[in-house]
């Protein structure tokens, strides 16, 4: 269910300075796929907050949050649940950290070492993104990635006794822009 997020770190590289995530207009989206026998659902959300900081050698440092609470499948009931079983009110946010080096404020594609907190539970992940570049300072990335619910130690939802398959996918699509 996360993602989160999880992910960009691999982002820019410009001068050294801090991106910010662009939350306005719904630019940035992360989403999570579940897949039961019976049926296939997705979960997303818009309310992000983040950003990435450039170092002078290239080094991408990224931050990324995202409200379990706010993840939108368009069934009440299923998210209702969803914030249940990964105890929301215990472990509000999703969060994601990560690190990566890019080659330059060039389009590309990259791999971010990534951390990602859901329900009081980290792992490590390895991201691929793809990275464009309008100008040094704003870049656009996405990527997906999978998961396992187990191994955050999340009890899968059952239908008709049947629980959600372990594997789920999270993808994004995330804007980054500011300042050199």
């Amino acid at each position: 269910m996360t993602a989160l997020l999880p992910v960009v770190a691999a982002m820019i590289v410009a001068s050294p300075g801090t991106l910010q995530l662009e939350t306005s207009n719904k630019q940035s989206t992360v989403s999570y796929t579940g897949t039961h026998k019976f049926h296939t659902f997705v979960g997303v959300t818009h309310d992000l907050k983040g950003a990435a900081r450039i170092l002078p050698d290239g080094t991408t440092q990224l931050q990324i949050r995202a409200p379990v609470a706010s993840f939108d499948s368009d069934n009440g009931n299923r998210d209702a649940h969803a914030k249940e079983i990964v105890e929301a009110a215990k472990y509000p946010d999703i969060t994601v950290k990560c690190l990566a080096k890019l080659s330059g404020p060039t389009s590309q594609k990259a791999t971010a070492d990534c951390d990602v907190n859901l329900h009081g539970v980290s792992q490590k992940v390895s991201v691929p993104v793809e990275l464009t570049f309008d100008n040094p300072t704003t870049v656009h990335a996405v990527g997906a990635f999978d998961v396992s619910w187990d191994g955050f130690h999340i009890e899968r939802p059952k239908l008709l006794f049947v629980p959600l398959d372990d594997k789920g996918e999270v993808k994004f699509d995330l804007r980054f822009a500011g300042t050199p």
